[in-house]
């Protein structure tokens, strides 16, 4: 179960028009610095995200994605680091390297192919599932006051619950 390779793909998922904030506002949500510009300067989707595709030697393939605006001296880092590493001899709790943004795109890589590794899902390794179901939420941003209404009773007829909307 030796890591053998990794490739990555960066995305940018743009939102449709509409979909984070109400037209003519705009604050943008993306809360850390990027680069030189300060924190919330840049809406979240025009920053790229990195999917991660871990392969090992048995051929069981881990994915991972990383938070947005990912770094990547440190991934190139992270990788080096973890190839030709056996993941049996990995602390699953704490990985090789130091904490960062990049740290659980791979530590989902890694717990995904040591899961599919033994025929298990991650959850079991998790203690197994707690409940069968769980409640979403549907989300929306800065929006001016007379379109909520229609915002809510869309997020109702698909079924989410009004009772648990914020205001």
């Amino acid at each position: 179960m030796i890591i053998k390779k990794f490739s990555c793909y960066e995305v940018i998922v743009p939102a449709k028009e509409g979909v984070i904030e109400s037209k003519g506002i705009n604050k943008p949500l993306h809360k850390l610095p990027v680069g030189a510009k300060s924190g919330w300067s840049l809406q979240f989707d025009q920053l790229p995200k990195l999917l991660l595709k871990m392969e090992l030697s048995n051929g069981i393939i881990g994915w991972g994605e990383l938070y947005r605006d990912h770094n990547w001296t440190v991934v190139a880092n992270i990788i080096e680091t973890l190839l030709n590493k056996d993941i049996r001899s990995l602390c699953l709790q704490k990985l090789p390297f130091t904490f960062c943004r990049e740290y659980d795109g791979f530590e989902c890589a890694i717990w995904d192919a040591f899961a599919k590794s033994h025929q298990m899902r991650v959850v079991d390794l998790l203690g197994g599932p707690v409940q069968d179901k769980v409640r979403v939420g549907a989300w929306s941003s800065h929006r001016h006051i007379d379109e909520i209404g229609d915002l809510a009773k869309g997020f109702a007829d698909q079924g989410y619950d009004l009772s648990l909307i914020h205001i």
